[in-house]
């Protein structure tokens, strides 16, 4: 897992406070504007989710946030991970 900042430059200096109120255990990077527009194309809205299986193709996209997609996303998470062990 990797959270991708996209709120800009004047976000940067925010990021460490925000993992640590939030105790955020994974990496998060800012990405460069041709990987936003890859993956949020015409859509901005934030959070949004991908998941990618182990040759780096996307399988879903979630926008927004829900509790309640969270069994959907572990059962889409588990199946992309089983493909091609």
């Amino acid at each position: 897992m990797i959270g991708l900042n996209v709120g800009g430059d004047d976000d940067r200096a925010e990021v460490p406070a925000f993992a640590r109120e939030f105790g955020i255990q994974f990496p998060l990077v800012f990405p460069d504007e041709q990987l936003v527009d890859d993956y949020m194309g015409l859509n901005e809205s934030i959070p949004q989710t991908f998941v990618l299986d182990r040759q780096g193709n996307m399988v879903k996209r979630y926008v927004g946030f829900s509790e309640d997609r969270t069994p959907e996303l572990e059962r889409v998470i588990q199946a992309a991970l089983a493909v091609g062990q």
